[in-house]
């Protein structure tokens, strides 16, 4: 009911969550994402409809915060491209 309720009001505000905030927004009730995962795909399941559908996006592996710093090698740092 928890992943329903978390959909339903994604749905009404015309927002979009990716599964891994769904864990952490219940993060005392799954005891990993992959119970959150579970969870749902047993809600898919019931509704018959993708996740997507309800408003739920799996998030991209790799994502960072913060500043980033790309070097070509140790002492040449990358220029900027003008356009």
């Amino acid at each position: 009911l928890m992943v329903m309720s978390y959909a339903h009001n994604l749905l009404l505000n015309s927002r979009t969550s990716t599964t891994r905030e769904l864990f952490y927004f219940y993060v005392t009730h799954f005891k990993s994402q992959r119970d959150t995962d579970a969870a749902i795909l047993d809600v898919t399941r019931l509704l018959d409809v993708p996740r997507v559908s309800l408003g739920l996006v799996a998030s991209p592996k790799g994502w960072y915060c913060g500043r980033l710093k790309l070097t070509k090698s140790v002492s040449a740092p990358l220029s900027r491209a003008k356009t």
